[in-house]
């Protein structure tokens, strides 16, 4: 109750070099998915909304039936969450921190790096950060102590838009199941 919370950054020990090494991998996965109409569901729920506001169908019979088959060029079904998004990704994080001292002198050096592969196909976002550290004391004389403390943080990213992952999310939840990924399927 009424208490300070002081967090404080790791420092060298007086003592022999002391390197350490870690490294993680970890997968990332969607958790909850939600299914997309298909395209001839689309053509369906298009014409009810047509028919409702009183503007006629949208689409003929004949078209609509083309859809529901789904074998003929433009016609297809198209999953744009298959399209774009993977079903997993990996992410990776490697630090490597060194640490000592005299008497006289104690330092901890550390250096960091995460990448994370991202669940977009062929990773546009590509996540990358690194990071340093530096905290090192020196007894000037009897009555004077300094302390240096310097940290970094480097940051890699491709950004798609201006809301980056969620500008691709939303467009994938937003595209129609019938418009085709690619100009004339390449």
């Amino acid at each position: 109750a009424n208490g300070v919370v002081i967090v404080t950054t790791k420092t060298g020990n007086k003592g022999a070099m002391k390197v350490s090494f870690s490294g993680n991998l970890g997968f990332s996965t969607p958790t909850d998915i939600p299914r997309m109409a298909t395209a001839s569901e689309w053509i369906d729920l298009k014409n009810e909304l047509s028919v409702n506001t009183w503007s006629g169908m949208a689409y003929e019979l004949e078209e609509i039936q083309k859809y529901k088959e789904g074998v003929l060029p433009g016609y297809e079904n198209v999953d744009w969450y298959a399209e774009t998004m993977k079903e997993w990704a990996t992410q990776h994080q490697y630090n490597l921190s060194v640490q000592g001292g005299t008497d006289v002198a104690t330092y901890f050096v550390s250096m960091g790096y995460i990448r994370d592969n991202g669940l977009v196909v062929n990773n546009p976002l590509n996540y990358e950060q690194y990071t340093f550290r530096l905290n090192s004391g020196i007894e000037l004389s009897k009555n004077l102590h300094l302390d240096i403390n310097l940290s970094g943080r480097f940051d890699k990213n491709n950004q798609l838009g201006s809301g980056g992952f969620l500008d691709v999310y939303k467009g994938v939840m937003t595209a129609a199941p019938f418009q085709k990924p690619y100009i004339n399927d390449d």
